[in-house]
Protein backbone atom coordinates (compact mmCIF):
# COMPACT_ATOMS: atom_id res chain seq x y z
CA UNK A 1 0.00 0.00 0.00
CA UNK A 2 1.44 3.99 -0.50
CA UNK A 3 2.01 5.87 1.81
CA UNK A 4 -0.82 7.80 0.28
CA UNK A 5 -3.37 5.45 0.76
CA UNK A 6 -1.52 4.89 4.11
CA UNK A 7 -2.23 7.97 4.99
CA UNK A 8 -5.26 8.69 3.57
CA UNK A 9 -6.53 5.50 5.69
CA UNK A 10 -4.99 6.62 8.91
CA UNK A 11 -7.06 10.23 8.30
CA UNK A 12 -10.29 7.93 7.58
CA UNK A 13 -9.86 5.89 10.73
CA UNK A 14 -9.08 8.80 13.19
CA UNK A 15 -12.42 11.04 11.84
CA UNK A 16 -14.29 7.80 11.78
CA UNK A 17 -13.48 7.54 15.53
CA UNK A 18 -13.45 11.21 16.34
CA UNK A 19 -16.94 11.30 15.12
CA UNK A 20 -18.02 7.73 17.10
CA UNK A 21 -16.68 9.21 20.51
CA UNK A 22 -17.84 12.99 20.32
CA UNK A 23 -21.63 11.02 19.38
CA UNK A 24 -21.44 9.02 22.25
CA UNK A 25 -20.28 11.30 25.01
CA UNK A 26 -22.14 14.56 23.26
CA UNK A 27 -25.83 15.44 25.48
CA UNK A 28 -28.58 17.12 23.21
CA UNK A 29 -29.68 20.63 24.23
CA UNK A 30 -32.90 19.55 24.45
CA UNK A 31 -34.35 21.28 27.37
CA UNK A 32 -37.20 19.39 29.50
CA UNK A 33 -39.90 21.10 31.14
CA UNK A 34 -41.58 19.95 34.62
CA UNK A 35 -44.97 21.25 34.38
CA UNK A 36 -45.90 18.72 37.73
CA UNK A 37 -47.25 19.99 40.32
CA UNK A 38 -45.28 20.21 43.40
CA UNK A 39 -46.50 17.40 46.89
CA UNK A 40 -45.87 18.63 50.65
CA UNK A 41 -46.02 16.08 52.96
CA UNK A 42 -47.14 16.75 56.11
CA UNK A 43 -45.72 14.74 59.41
CA UNK A 44 -48.52 13.44 61.11
CA UNK A 45 -48.66 15.82 64.33
CA UNK A 46 -49.77 18.52 61.30
CA UNK A 47 -52.13 16.31 59.59
CA UNK A 48 -55.28 17.17 62.06
CA UNK A 49 -57.15 20.46 60.79
CA UNK A 50 -54.16 22.41 59.21
CA UNK A 51 -54.50 24.92 56.33
CA UNK A 52 -51.95 25.53 53.91
CA UNK A 53 -51.01 27.87 51.63
CA UNK A 54 -48.01 27.50 49.58
CA UNK A 55 -46.08 29.12 46.84
CA UNK A 56 -43.35 28.55 44.18
CA UNK A 57 -40.60 30.47 45.42
CA UNK A 58 -39.27 32.33 48.99
CA UNK A 59 -40.56 35.98 48.86
CA UNK A 60 -44.02 34.96 46.63
CA UNK A 61 -47.72 35.48 48.33
CA UNK A 62 -49.11 32.26 49.50
CA UNK A 63 -52.20 31.07 48.46
CA UNK A 64 -54.65 28.99 50.08
CA UNK A 65 -54.01 25.45 48.82
CA UNK A 66 -57.84 23.28 48.59
CA UNK A 67 -57.63 21.05 51.28
CA UNK A 68 -56.96 16.62 50.21
CA UNK A 69 -56.36 13.99 52.42
CA UNK A 70 -54.72 16.18 55.30
CA UNK A 71 -51.34 14.40 54.61
CA UNK A 72 -50.93 15.54 50.87
CA UNK A 73 -51.35 18.70 49.28
CA UNK A 74 -50.75 19.42 45.56
CA UNK A 75 -49.48 22.74 45.02
CA UNK A 76 -49.68 22.97 40.71
CA UNK A 77 -47.30 25.31 38.60
CA UNK A 78 -50.66 27.82 37.44
CA UNK A 79 -51.46 31.03 39.00
CA UNK A 80 -51.75 32.25 42.12
CA UNK A 81 -49.10 29.78 43.02
CA UNK A 82 -46.59 31.09 40.44
CA UNK A 83 -45.59 34.78 39.52
CA UNK A 84 -46.51 35.37 36.35
CA UNK A 85 -43.43 36.51 35.48
CA UNK A 86 -42.13 33.20 35.62
CA UNK A 87 -41.42 31.90 32.24
CA UNK A 88 -39.70 28.64 32.75
CA UNK A 89 -41.78 26.08 34.53
CA UNK A 90 -40.15 23.75 36.94
CA UNK A 91 -37.44 26.36 37.03
CA UNK A 92 -38.50 27.70 40.69
CA UNK A 93 -37.16 25.35 43.19
CA UNK A 94 -38.28 26.62 46.41
CA UNK A 95 -41.62 26.15 48.05
CA UNK A 96 -43.23 28.97 50.37
CA UNK A 97 -45.27 26.60 52.71
CA UNK A 98 -47.67 28.08 55.48
CA UNK A 99 -49.40 25.93 57.94
CA UNK A 100 -51.96 27.07 60.54
CA UNK A 101 -53.36 25.00 63.07
CA UNK A 102 -57.29 24.71 63.63
CA UNK A 103 -57.29 28.05 65.19
CA UNK A 104 -55.67 29.54 62.46
CA UNK A 105 -52.71 30.27 64.32
CA UNK A 106 -49.39 29.73 61.88
CA UNK A 107 -47.10 27.54 63.21
CA UNK A 108 -44.66 26.86 60.21
CA UNK A 109 -43.93 29.81 57.49
CA UNK A 110 -40.75 29.07 55.85
CA UNK A 111 -38.69 28.31 52.38
CA UNK A 112 -38.41 24.58 51.14
CA UNK A 113 -36.01 23.52 48.87
CA UNK A 114 -38.01 21.24 46.69
CA UNK A 115 -36.12 18.01 46.20
CA UNK A 116 -35.72 16.65 42.43
CA UNK A 117 -35.02 13.37 40.60
CA UNK A 118 -33.04 13.73 37.47
CA UNK A 119 -33.58 11.41 34.68
CA UNK A 120 -29.58 10.29 32.87
CA UNK A 121 -29.49 9.31 29.55
CA UNK A 122 -26.60 8.88 27.08
CA UNK A 123 -24.01 6.02 27.29
CA UNK A 124 -22.78 6.53 30.77
CA UNK A 125 -25.39 9.07 32.06
CA UNK A 126 -23.65 12.23 32.04
CA UNK A 127 -26.19 13.56 30.07
CA UNK A 128 -29.34 15.22 32.46
CA UNK A 129 -32.98 14.72 31.14
CA UNK A 130 -36.26 15.32 32.36
CA UNK A 131 -36.63 16.43 36.01
CA UNK A 132 -39.81 15.27 38.03
CA UNK A 133 -40.74 17.09 41.89
CA UNK A 134 -40.11 14.41 44.64
CA UNK A 135 -42.54 15.59 47.67
CA UNK A 136 -41.83 18.24 49.87
CA UNK A 137 -41.56 17.48 53.62
CA UNK A 138 -43.00 19.67 56.06
CA UNK A 139 -42.71 18.89 60.13
CA UNK A 140 -42.30 21.20 63.23
CA UNK A 141 -39.10 19.68 63.72
CA UNK A 142 -37.12 20.87 60.58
Amino acid sequence: MSAIRRSAAAAGVSLAVTVLLSGCFACTTIGYVNSDPAIIELDDELSGDASIAACFGELCDAAPLPREDGLRWTVPQEPPYVADELVVLGGERTLRVVVANANGETVIDAPYEIPVKVQRSGWFGQCSGPVSFLPVKVSLVD
